[in-house]
């Protein structure tokens, strides 16, 4: 993602900061926010991954619906870690705003008519599929930094709308699955023969 550098004369600068000291206000800081975020993510990834049950333990391997549902988790639980209410027509309120809280696993997200029809703020946050690594932002959903509607009214962010974005977590790491490098036809194996010992 490009840098930005939102200063105070750029036209959304009093709502982003607003937002921006509203998430910090509630979670600790921004440091916290750089630790446990990561964490976060990754706990969201599991959950729907559910090695346990289904033995996988790649994003690769969810459909797309099972990666959608993905942002759903980090939604519920990112509302959960801020002690945020769910806004009145939006997924959070922070600082009084409501805020739609948008997750990617690819590199843009796609926002609804809904959100940019009236240039609504959003919580941006990008998780990246392969090299565990995580972004979070702010941007107000303006329809001028948004590409044309696909199919369903839904428009992604240009590349020159993300010069528009303020990014509190850019580029940070994520602590690999407890399932990572772990031979899942081997725990399939020892799972039945403890199962069947325990039927004894």
């Amino acid at each position: 993602f490009p840098e930005t550098d939102i200063q105070s004369t750029h036209a959304d600068y009093e709502i982003l900061i607003k937002i921006r000291d509203g998430i910090l206000e509630k979670i600790g800081g921004v440091d916290e926010l750089r630790i446990k975020l990561p964490i976060l993510i990754k706990d969201a990834v599991d959950f729907v991954l559910d090695p346990e049950r289904t033995l996988r333990t790649e994003m690769a391997q969810l459909d797309k619906v099972e990666k959608t549902f993905i942002g759903l988790k980090i939604e519920h639980y990112l509302r959960n870690w801020m002690g945020c209410p769910k806004g009145q027509k939006r997924d959070a309120q922070i600082a009084g705003i409501d805020v739609d809280i948008k997750n990617t696993i690819g590199s843009t997200w796609m926002i609804p008519p809904e959100t940019y029809g009236g240039s609504e703020p959003c919580i941006l946050i990008a998780t990246a599929k392969f090299d565990g690594r995580c972004w979070l932002g702010v941007v107000l959903a303006r329809p001028e930094y948004l590409n044309a509607p696909n199919r369903d009214a839904k428009r992604s962010i240009s590349e020159a709308g993300r010069r528009n974005i303020l990014w509190l977590v850019r580029d940070e790491p994520y602590p690999p699955s407890r399932w990572h490098g772990i031979d899942m036809t081997r725990f399939r194996e020892l799972r039945s023969d403890s199962k069947l010992r325990g039927n004894r």
